[in-house]
């Protein structure tokens, strides 16, 4: 199942970068070139995030919220709720992350994140998380559509977290 997400996944990307770049507009015999950013006066992000978390056991897939906001075209921050089903023992795990973004080159983020995970069972606690990102920004007009790979550190554990968040920008 998460091959086909991850399939599906490396499609989507290589199928939007392909049209995404620029389009071309014909107006009374003339050409203009629109390009497709027109997020880059829209400062807010909201996407679902859809992806896996993988733990030196297995694969479980995993699924969001994303909020983000661009201070300017280096510096942003995000606001993440993911949950995973199944993966502490059969329970369900909440993770929220609040990170800073730096952008060191057009549509690539790096993100340092801090905050919580919650097990869901009779011993539900909460523990530290600390993330480090990367993601990359396609955008369609105000669609945007946001590629991650990011490691988690948990009480001593190291957890990989990749997907894509869908999502627009206003």
């Amino acid at each position: 199942m998460l091959k086909k997400i991850a399939y599906s996944l490396v499609l989507l990307i290589v199928s939007t970068t392909s049209w995404a770049n620029e389009s071309t507009t014909h107006t009374a015999n003339t050409h203009v070139n629109t390009d497709l950013h027109a997020h880059a006066n829209n400062k807010h992000a909201f996407g679902v995030f859809i992806g896996g978390l993988r733990t030196d056991k297995r694969t479980y897939a995993s699924y969001g919220l994303e909020y983000a906001y661009e201070f300017n075209h280096q510096w942003a921050t995000s606001f993440v709720w993911e949950t995973v089903d199944g993966a502490h023992d059969g329970d369900r795990i909440e993770t929220y992350v609040i990170s800073a973004l730096y952008s060191p080159v057009d549509k690539v983020w790096l993100g340092l994140g801090y905050g919580k995970e919650k097990i869901h069972n009779e011993n539900s606690g909460r523990e530290n998380v600390y993330r480090v990102s990367v993601n990359y920004d396609f955008f369609v007009e105000n669609i945007k559509i946001a590629p991650m790979i990011a490691v988690d550190f948990v009480d001593g554990e190291q957890l990989a977290i990749f997907g894509a968040s869908f999502g627009v920008t206003f």
